[in-house]
């Protein structure tokens, strides 16, 4: 541990005196003019010489500015990494202070704010973003972006500045928790324990539903006692909004919504398909008894008490970021980590979606300049490298992506999750709808709906298409005139 905090502080020291240096180099420099008579009498003769001296002088002292910054995050090593990074930013010393606050229940707490006129000046995590871009509270940062000598767009992975752009102007700029979503993480040990070749990994859920017959295990009552895979756990079960896709929509190769003609697409046969392929893993397992597992062990795996972590469940599709929460609480499990399973029609096809949280402006700062100077800094390597040690976090940059990056493989499974972000055969940008938080409650609704039996796959596919297209009309009547 020592090692790993005596690397980072040298990183972090070297960083911002590298920055620090650029920034001083940067400030104009002020040439004063000076001219000087010298009177020389000689035969009665006056002779003027005009002396033109030049030195520097200071750059006139900036009038301080105070930047508010909210974010949603609240765990143990985002604090200690975002107390980290606040530190270093105030080092620059460039007339700059960030308040800083940590906002539970953030989305209310920003409607509130932008509602009384008194928002931050920067925010991040976790609210609806496409809602706030569609009504027009987010400034747009197309003109910083184009003119910051940090931020590039070329800079950033396919797909991010993507999903924080509505209808051609960019309302965010990624800055932490950029990554990869989709990764299949196996339990090595329960694989070898069903006799199966953990080299061969299943690529579709027909190659999963082979597992599950041999890995499901039943205690001599019928209760559930290991789980090979829960069809709507992890990320496989979020979805769709800004910061990743509907992973039951991309398996199957859907794009459920449509940014030019802001039109749904759930009531297709390839949803219908996805729907049937969950409810088949329900009614073979029992909704009782998976709903059972899920109350006992509840959550991913950042909770040391999930089914993945305590050995119980065998596969999960989960983030970029798995690997280093397994680390931190549960270091002794070995696994490993394959693509995210497909339909059968789209076999051997190896899809990953790159989602991220903005960092946006609201429209009512009052320091918009100086909040996208902390945009800026949050695209540093700094920045990405701390939260890289102390979050197993990624930044937004290519560079950030590079599986060959110093720190990597501290970090069993990350690896494979930069590389599938160069080898995969599609990137899928996660869309921007004004109505995402409705659309996901109704994903929600719809995935219940069929695994209890209360609509068939193909009802409950043209009930969301359905409630879907109503509620954007009702909320945004002016979007679809």
């Amino acid at each position: 541990m020592s090692e790993k905090l005596s690397r980072r502080r040298f990183l972090r020291v070297a960083a911002v005196g590298a920055s620090a240096l650029f920034a001083a180099s940067c400030q104009p420099k002020v040439v004063e003019k000076i001219v000087k008579e010298t009177v020389i009498k000689e035969v009665e003769k006056v002779v003027k010489e005009t002396i033109i001296v030049e030195k520097e002088v200071a750059a006139p002292t900036r009038e301080p500015v105070t930047v508010v910054f909210w974010h949603g995050w609240a765990s143990p090593a985002f604090m200690d990494a975002i107390k980290e990074i606040v530190n270093a930013f105030h080092e620059l010393d460039n007339g700059i202070t960030i308040d800083r606050l940590q906002v539970p229940e953030m989305q209310d707490k920003l409607l509130t704010a932008v509602a009384g006129g008194n928002p931050p000046d920067v925010g991040t995590c976790c609210v609806r973003y496409a809602g706030f871009y569609a009504r027009g509270v987010i400034t747009p940062l197309d003109d910083f972006i184009d003119a910051s000598p940090l931020i590039n767009r070329d800079d950033f992975v396919d797909g991010l500045l993507e999903s924080m752009t509505w209808r051609g102007k960019t309302y965010g700029a990624p800055g932490l928790e950029c990554g990869p979503r989709y990764g299949n993480m196996i339990n090595v040990a329960h694989v070898q324990e069903a006799g199966l070749d953990i080299e061969k990994l299943p690529v579709t859920w027909e190659d999963q539903w082979e597992w599950h017959k041999k890995i499901t295990k039943y205690d001599s009552a019928g209760n559930l006692e290991r789980l090979c895979a829960d069809p709507i756990d992890g990320t496989a079960g979020n979805g769709p909004m800004t910061n990743i896709t509907q992973y039951w929509a991309v398996a199957h190769g859907l794009q459920v919504w449509d940014p030019d003609t802001l039109a749904f697409n759930f009531d297709n046969d390839k949803f219908v398909a996805a729907l049937k392929t969950i409810k088949r893993f329900y009614d073979d397992i029992g909704v009782e008894k998976m709903e059972g597992l899920r109350s006992a062990s509840g959550g991913w795996v950042g909770n040391p008490n999930a089914a993945f972590p305590q050995g119980l469940q065998t596969c999960l599709i989960v983030g970029y970021y798995g690997p280093g929460q397994m680390l931190y609480h549960t270091p002794d499990l070995e696994f490993v980590v394959g693509w995210p399973l497909t339909s059968e029609e789209r076999r051997g096809v190896k899809f990953q979606n790159l989602g991220g949280h903005p960092m946006y402006i609201p429209v009512a700062s009052k320091v918009k300049q100086a909040a996208f100077t902390l945009v800026e800094f949050f695209s540093e390597d700094l920045v990405s490298d701390i939260f890289l040690n102390t979050n197993g976090w990624l930044g937004g940059k290519k560079k950030h992506y590079d599986p060959n990056r110093s720190g990597i493989d501290s970090i069993p499974g990350l690896r494979w999750f930069l590389q599938s972000a160069l080898d995969a055969d599609e990137l899928w940008a996660a869309p921007v709808m004004p109505i995402d938080g409705f659309v996901n409650a109704e994903r929600g609704r719809t995935y219940n709906a069929v695994i209890y039996g209360d609509m068939t796959p193909e009802e409950a596919a043209a009930n969301m298409q359905q409630r879907c297209t109503e509620e954007l009309q009702n909320e945004f009547p002016e979007l679809l005139k």
